[in-house]
Order: structure tokens, then sequence, then C-alpha cells
């Protein structure tokens, strides 16, 4: 009987223990016993703001709704709600492979985000704020998409051999671009930079990319599907 008795116990502990291994915890906020293409999708963003870091984690549904946010969500909160449109500024510093991952710079004024690029010549002020402009030729080509992970071009818009351009205006487009392709002629050697607004004539919150951007809407729910005009040039 003793001999029994223990060996259930053993029987017991050994399930206990791997039912607890590492391998069997499921990541924060994922469902094991949902189908893969329900889960939510994690997305997570590094910001520096006043050299303090924080980080955001935003969990995604398949519509690209937030279904919740992790982390320093009333330090960003706040953040956010001491600005005004003009003074939401992001400069996007690197982009993950996948598109999932941001590192980003919060700053104050356009001026104080021409200062964090080097060697930025900027040339927006030698041309009407409302007007249209593109100089050719040049190394810089943008591709905007309606849809996520490239797909759908706006023809109309695309931006090529450009050594600067800006919209102020996107027809179509307007408050409808889900993801930006860049391209230049070498990448290495000429990086590019595009300043997207959420408003048109170059006014509201601004997002600088330096790299192109599958989804959108994982950079911010206030950007995918909320561009409406823009301007760029090689770096």
């Amino acid at each position: 009987m003793m001999k029994i008795k223990n060996s259930i116990v053993m029987g017991i502990s050994a399930l206990a223990f791997y039912g607890c291994s590492k391998e069997e915890i499921p990541e924060p906020g994922i469902n094991p016993f949902m189908p893969a293409e329900e889960q939510p999708i994690c997305v997570t963003h590094h910001y520096t703001y006043h050299a303090e870091s924080y980080t955001l984690t935003y969990y995604f549904n398949s519509e690209n709704e937030v279904l919740r946010r992790e982390g320093d969500v009333s330090i960003h909160d706040g953040i956010m709600k001491s600005k005004s449109d003009e003074t939401k500024i992001f400069k996007v510093d690197k982009i993950s492979e996948d598109g999932k991952t941001f590192d980003i710079t919060l700053v104050d004024s356009e001026e104080e985000l021409d200062r964090l690029y080097e060697n930025t010549a900027t040339q927006v002020s030698e041309y009407d704020r409302c007007t249209d402009w593109l100089s050719q030729p040049g190394t810089a080509a943008f591709y905007f998409f309606k849809d996520i992970n490239y797909s759908w071009e706006y023809v109309d818009i695309r931006v090529v051999n450009a050594s600067y351009f800006q919209d102020q205006w996107l027809d179509d487009a307007d408050n409808n671009i889900s993801s930006i392709w860049f391209s230049s002629y070498p990448s290495s050697v000429y990086p590019l930079r595009l300043d997207v607004f959420a408003g048109s004539c170059f006014s509201g919150s601004i997002y600088s990319l330096t790299a192109s951007v599958p989804n959108l809407h994982w950079l911010s729910v206030d950007l995918g599907d909320k561009i409406s005009s823009m301007k760029g040039w090689p770096i």
C-alpha cells in the first residue's frame, strides 16, 4: 500500500513540475487555447523624452484595434495630455524587421526635431508651407499604400528620383494610408527622412520616419489612416 501511495505522490509531483515548466508558460496576453489567427498581436514602443525612458506594450486584434495597453501607461498619457497637437512630435529612431518594435524619441518642436538629425539640410523654409513641391533629380523614393504590408499602392502620390518633395494635400489618400515603403540608391549612402503630418498644410502631430513601416496602425492608432500631408528628402 505504501509503494502505491508513494507512486501516486511522485506522479502528481512530476505532473505539477511539467505543467509549470518555462516552456509551458504562455507569453503575457496570449491565450494558449485560442487559434493562432485570433491571438492578440503584441507591439512594443520604447520611448525617450527629456532623457527619461519608458516602455508601452500594445495588444492589437486582427482589425488593428487596440485591445489593451501595459507598461508605463500613466507616464505616456501624462506626457500626451500636457502637449498640444502641434507639439506631439515623434522621431522614430528604429523599427524592427517585423514592424512590431519601435524606438521613439519625443520632442517639443520642429526645430528640436531638426537638431536631432546630423547634417540635416531641411529645405522646407524655401517653399511656401501650403504648396506641393517636387525637386529632381535625386536619390529618394517613397511609396504609399492603402492597406498594411505594402498592398494597394496610391500610384498618384508615388515619389521617385527626388531630392526633396512636399505634398500638402493627399487627395484620395488623405487619412487613408496604412503602410509606407522607402527606397533610395543606395540606402546605405543616402538614408531618407519622411515627416508625416496629421493635418493638411503640414500641421498637427508629426511622425518623422527613416525606414519603411509595414503597419502604421502599430506605430500609432492616431497615425494609421490619419496622414494628411508630408515632406521627405535624403539626409
